[in-house]
């Protein structure tokens, strides 16, 4: 019986990396994405000059693409200031701000 685990350990083991792996490579969309995200979270402030960076409704790309290093979401004033604790109404969840950091580290893609 124990010879049978001894080789579907590997196997169980080498699925479950597969799938982690998976899932850490997940292609992640701007427009149904992160726009969203910015749009409910950002929007209510940076819209309208009722902050000092204004971003543009439906499609804040370009506002926000000047404030991003695509690859190096570490070295991006967005995601530095977002991590950070920004004060904001309505923050930012822990998982969105994993996002936002995997959204950058893919190249802050428009797609």
């Amino acid at each position: 019986m124990a010879k049978r685990w001894r080789g579907l350990l590997p196997m169980l083991t080498a699925g479950l990396l597969a799938s982690c792996s998976a899932e850490a490579q997940r292609e992640i969309s701007f427009s149904k994405t992160m726009q969203p995200v910015f749009n409910a979270k950002c929007l209510q402030c940076h819209f309208g000059g009722r902050a000092a960076f204004d971003m543009t409704r439906d499609d804040s790309y370009q506002d926000l693409h000047k404030l991003i290093k695509p690859g190096q979401a570490e070295a991006s004033p967005l995601y530095i200031k977002i991590k950070g604790g920004h004060p904001t109404v309505n923050p930012l969840s822990t998982a969105e701000v994993k996002t936002l950091g995997e959204w950058i580290n893919q190249g802050a893609v428009k797609n």
